[in-house]
């Protein structure tokens, strides 16, 4: 599937602002090791009982945000298997494929 740089941008951005860091590339470097050591405890604790994550509960897209999803094949896809999911369901779904 195609990568947004669009969200992980915006992110650096706020990680930069919030931290005072002097440069964005900074930044991308605190973003990159978060997600990266988030993604290790997680893969790390798939198969053990007990091990959750707590998402926030934002609310499901509706179909119109989603835009002309049909324009595009990534965009589809990620339609058809995230569409009317809560953030946590997307996340199982994720993991699991």
């Amino acid at each position: 599937m195609r990568t947004s740089t669009g969200g992980r941008d915006e992110l650096a951005g706020r990680v930069q602002r919030a931290l005072s860091l002097p440069t964005k590339k900074e930044a991308e470097h605190v973003v990159n090791a978060v997600i990266g050591s988030l993604e290790t405890t997680l893969l790390n604790h798939l198969g053990s009982d007990g091990f959750t994550l707590k998402l926030n509960p934002i609310r499901v897209s509706t179909e119109a945000e989603w835009g002309d999803y049909l324009a595009d094949l990534d965009q589809e896809y990620a339609y058809r298997m995230f569409a009317g999911r809560t953030n946590q369901e997307c996340f199982l779904i994720s993991v699991e494929t």
